[in-house]
């Protein structure tokens, strides 16, 4: 609850990027179109989606004022069912291709939580090069993250929370260096964090891969991740030191409980944490 209502906050609205290039609005109507014949909508969600209204009007569509363009498509909570890889096979941003979702190159918001799509995250969709917010979390979502994904340099949000994914998270996702909110909770992903992920991951303000089947350690680098508010590792099977947070002065949330952890060392680098209003440290091995 507190996850989705902390990326909530943080889902701000982005100006539209001019663009010199000429593309035949009839691909932002009939890609929309392409995607609803294929899912299923028990809450008719999608019925402003025909001719009647410009596409533009429709249900979770968000165009750039000049351009009339799809920049947003945002059908959270609609109790969807489906798979996106029929969809979004043969992407192909900034080229002519046939009408699917790939084709809306203006895209900049893809959001498709808390519904009930399944099958893998489609590796097609690192084409996306405008996306800045992708949110596919609370799905059926199975397989490994594509590494692909770790070409979405614009990308400020990255969530795929509570779903079913699994193996390893490709170290190019961990380049992503203007990513806010990175968050893998409540999935089957085993994986470790790299050891320089507070320089990869800068900006970085929400961290959450609670929940998982990660091993290794906090990586050390972790020290310097100053912008972190909300820091979720628990739940996996790490262990070793669990590094100084002395920097951390904006943490609000820390949650290390149910791993391995054993040192508790680290405690008095939270006296600069003055935000700090939840500790998790349960289910570990700490003693003294």
């Amino acid at each position: 609850m507190f996850t989705n209502l902390f990326i909530l906050v943080l889902l701000i609205s982005f100006p539209d990027l001019p663009s010199s290039i000429k593309h035949d609005t009839e691909t932002d109507h009939q890609a929309p179109i392409a995607f609803k014949a294929e899912i299923n909508d028990p809450l008719n969600s999608l019925i402003s989606w025909n001719s009647s209204i410009h596409f533009c009007q429709w249900n979770g569509i968000t165009c750039a004022r000049r351009h009339q363009r799809v920049i947003g498509l945002n059908l959270a909570n609609q109790n969807l069912t489906g798979l996106i890889l029929p969809h979004v096979e043969n992407l192909s941003f900034l080229r002519y291709s046939p009408p699917e979702l790939g084709s809306l190159y203006r895209l900049k918001v893809f959001a498709i939580s808390r519904n009930n799509i399944t099958g893998p995250v489609p590796s097609n969709f690192g084409n996306l090069s405008s996306l800045t917010r992708l949110y596919g979390g609370s799905n059926d979502l199975t397989g490994e993250i594509p590494g692909a994904l770790g070409s979405l340099t614009r990308l400020e949000l990255f969530a795929f929370g509570e779903n079913r994914l699994t193996g390893l998270i490709h170290s190019t996702i961990f380049n992503l260096s203007n990513v806010l909110v990175f968050d893998l909770t409540a999935n089957q992903i085993q994986s470790t964090l790299p050891p320089d992920i507070a320089s990869t991951l800068p900006n970085l303000e929400f961290f959450s891969v609670g929940i998982n089947l990660f091993t290794g350690s906090i990586p050390i680098s972790f020290s310097n991740a100053r912008k972190s508010r909300y820091l979720h590792v628990g739940y996996n099977r790490l262990s070793g030191e669990v590094p100084s947070f002395s920097k951390l002065n904006k943490l609000t949330v820390l949650a290390l409980l149910g791993n391995l952890f054993d040192d508790l060392s680290f405690i008095s680098s939270l006296s600069n944490a003055t935000y700090l209003a939840s500790l998790g440290m349960d289910d570990n091995n700490f003693q003294g």
